[in-house]
């Protein structure tokens, strides 16, 4: 599985961190990143492919993007949901 991860730097700079791994490898390299897990998706209405993906502290998401499953902060979804 994909995921990506978007977050805004204190400049204003998007960077953007990718992981192509299993959901549990995945949960491991957020954790290093300081994301921490809070939970799972369990949404009834969300899509199939969002059920069951992890939730982190400090990240809006699970997000369907056309695959990849995407994860952004609140500084980069409130820009670019502009």
């Amino acid at each position: 599985m994909t995921y990506k991860i978007i977050t805004q730097t204190e400049s204003g700079k998007l960077e953007l961190w990718t992981s192509e791994s299993s959901l549990s490898d995945f949960v491991a390299e957020a954790k290093a990143r300081g994301y921490l897990c809070t939970g799972y998706n369990k949404n009834p209405y969300h899509r199939p492919e969002l059920r069951g993906q992890p939730e982190f502290a400090g990240l809006c998401g699970p997000m369907y993007d056309g695959g990849p499953i995407r994860y952004e902060s609140t500084a980069a979804y409130q820009r670019l949901s502009a």
